[in-house]
Parts: C-alpha cells; sequence; structure tokens
C-alpha cells in the first residue's frame, strides 16, 4: 500500500513538473513580446508620436496585462487627443486586481484624469462572468474579442502651413525682386557719368523699389518662420482612430504639408 501511494506521489510530481515545463516556453515568449512592445511604445511616446504609442502599449497589453501599460496607454490616448479613450484605460487600469496597482500609480492616474475632465475617476464595473462577449465592429461572427484587430491611426497634417510657406516664398520673391531692381538703379544714377536730368528721373523710384522690396522679404520671410512654427505645432496633436466596418472598402485619406526638409505627404490608402 505504501508502495502504490509513493508512486502515485512520485508520478503527479512527475506531471506538475512536465506540465510547467512545456507551459514556460509560451509564457517567457509573451512576455518578452509584451516587454519589446512597451519599449516601442516608450519610444514612441518620448518622440510624440501618440498614435504610435497607443498602438504599440495596447499590442503589449494582449501579450501581459499589467497596471503601467494600461496608465501609459490613458496617457498616450490623452495627449493624442482623446479623453474618452484615455478614461476607458486609466478605469480599466484602477479595475486591476492581479496585478493591482500601486497606490502612486492610481494617484497619478487620478491626476490625468482631472486633466482630462474628471474629477473623481472610478474604476470600471466588474462584468458578470455570464454577460456575452459584444461583437466587434470588424468580425462577423467575433467570438474573442482580442483576436479582432486594432484601430488604424491616420496622421493629419493640416493644411495651412504649406499655404503659408507658398505664399511666404511668393512674397519673399517679390520683394527680393523689387529690392534687386532698386540696387541697379542705385548703380545708375550714383554713377559719376550720370546726368542730373537721369538722377532726378531714376531716384525717386530706385527709393520706391527699396522700401517695397525691404518690406516684401520682411513679410516673407515672416509668413515662411510662422509656416515652420505651425507645422512642429502641429506634429504634436492627435492622431486620429478610424475603424472600417466593410475591410473590404478602400479609404483614401492624403495630406501634404511643408517641412523644413522638404514636402510631407501622408495618408491611409
Amino acid at each position: 500500500m505504501r508502495k502504490s501511494i509513493l508512486l502515485l506521489v512520485i508520478a503527479l510530481g512527475a506531471f506538475l513538473v512536465t506540465s510547467t515545463a512545456f507551459a514556460q516556453p509560451a509564457d517567457d515568449a509573451r512576455t518578452q513580446e509584451a516587454r519589446a512592445q512597451f519599449a516601442n511604445g516608450m519610444r514612441a511616446r518620448d518622440g510624440r508620436r501618440w498614435g504610435e504609442a497607443v498602438l504599440a502599449f495596447e499590442r503589449s497589453l494582449r501579450q501581459r496585462a499589467h497596471p503601467q501599460t494600461l496608465f501609459e496607454i490613458g496617457n498616450a490616448r490623452f495627449r493624442g487627443g482623446d479623453p474618452e479613450g484615455a478614461l476607458t484605460a486609466l478605469r480599466d487600469m484602477l479595475a486591476m486586481t492581479d496585478p493591482a496597482p500601486s497606490p502612486e500609480l492610481q494617484e497619478q492616474a487620478r491626476a490625468l484624469a482631472r486633466e482630462a475632465g474628471e474629477p473623481n475617476l472610478t474604476p470600471t464595473p466588474q462584468r458578470s462572468s455570464t454577460a456575452e462577449c459584444p461583437r466587434c465592429p470588424t468580425c462577423p461572427t467575433c467570438q474573442e474579442c482580442p483576436s479582432c484587430p486594432p484601430p488604424q491611426v491616420v496622421e493629419r497634417t493640416p493644411m495651412v502651413p504649406m499655404i503659408l510657406g507658398i505664399a511666404g516664398g511668393v512674397v519673399l520673391g517679390i520683394g527680393a525682386g523689387f529690392y534687386g531692381h532698386a540696387l541697379a538703379d542705385s548703380a545708375v544714377y550714383n554713377s559719376q557719368n550720370a546726368s542730373i536730368p537721369l538722377r532726378m528721373e531714376i531716384k525717386p523710384r530706385g527709393e520706391s523699389f527699396r522700401i517695397v522690396g525691404l518690406l516684401g522679404v520682411i513679410a516673407g520671410v515672416g509668413l515662411e518662420a510662422t509656416a515652420v512654427a505651425l507645422n512642429f505645432v502641429g506634429r504634436g496633436r492627435a492622431p486620429q482612430q478610424t475603424q472600417s466596418s466593410d475591410r473590404a472598402t478602400a479609404v483614401r485619406d492624403v495630406r501634404f504639408d511643408i517641412a523644413p526638409d522638404g514636402v510631407v505627404v501622408s495618408g491611409r490608402f
């Protein structure tokens, strides 16, 4: 009898060790993928690429749920112009129990929620175990919501900087032309061989051209500087997220912009 019990204990221990050994590689792979995606999200966050950061953090969350990941999703969504999505992520973070967010992280989440317009942030209510999983908009017969594709992020670039840049270039060119003409007239009427009647005729025109040219150059440079400033400000704004209900529908969204290193074309096809 004792021998049978001993053999049963040994067999049970071998089974548990074998199960753990087979499960460990998969868990390690998911953990490594979650860490890699989280690092990608942090790099995108530091570069103020909020749409890219949201996607990376959400990929990390699908591999391993963690309160810090949810907080970073909420922060990136809020900085990117999606306060409702940010509050949803922060509520989900407060509702986590395994692992639970630290008191410091909870306070940071509530401070961020106050910035988003929610002074009393509460955890997401726990769902009933019998509740049916809501259907994802892009899955005809979706049973597992985590398998649905993530939202696509579209970077929208404003047209105002490009228009100001073109206008500044035109004004700058016109001003430079007038100023060059004024310099040419100045060389003529300041010449020793120029007659007095010729000087009297050309000098007023040259002075007028000089004033117009200087004003044009100043205005053109100002417009160009404004275009560059608006372009940099616009890059920190929120990328818009879209979900298509028909995966076969082709969507085109193209934007052009003027950057310091040339023309930028962005969009989604």
